[in-house]
């Protein structure tokens, strides 16, 4: 059983929301496998706690794309924010005014200049993943790490 400095044992509440049932529980059942006190919960004022901060573990996504790096890139720009009724915003408030300037580029490349895109999308992941907390599979995407 893992413990705290204080020896007392550590446990963890993972609080989620109805995308996330299924991987809740498989991910609560491997914690406890490695005697990690784990449980999983989708409470109502879930996100309430989770833009507050009131929790230790949650299970959220962020919303990026498959089709298009740039919605993906935006995420973490530092002019996003959070939009009522929307999705786009920068949970972590990460700044940094190269990662910016890159994403601004993206922007402006076309959609069919794949190169270009991986090329600006590289250089990107160069900066962000090695300050990413959310990212653990980012060196097999990204080769950063």
């Amino acid at each position: 059983m893992y413990q705290d400095p204080a020896g007392k044992p550590f446990s963890m509440e993972i609080i989620s929301f109805f995308d996330f049932p299924s991987v809740g529980r498989v991910l609560v059942e491997l914690l406890k496998r490695q005697g990690i006190d784990a449980t999983y919960s989708q409470p109502p004022d879930m996100f309430t706690r989770y833009f507050a901060g009131d929790y230790n573990a949650a299970i959220f996504g962020h919303g990026g794309s498959v089709r298009d790096p740039f919605e993906t890139l935006r995420l973490y720009q530092s002019s996003s924010e959070a939009i009522p009724g929307g999705h786009l915003v920068n949970l972590a408030r990460w700044k940094n005014a190269d990662y910016d300037k890159l994403v601004d580029e993206v922007f402006v490349t076309s959609p069919e200049d794949t190169a270009k895109t991986k090329e600006l999308w590289l250089k990107a992941m160069t900066i962000w993943c090695p300050s990413c907390r959310m990212c653990s599979s980012c060196s097999s995407i990204t080769g950063c790490r």
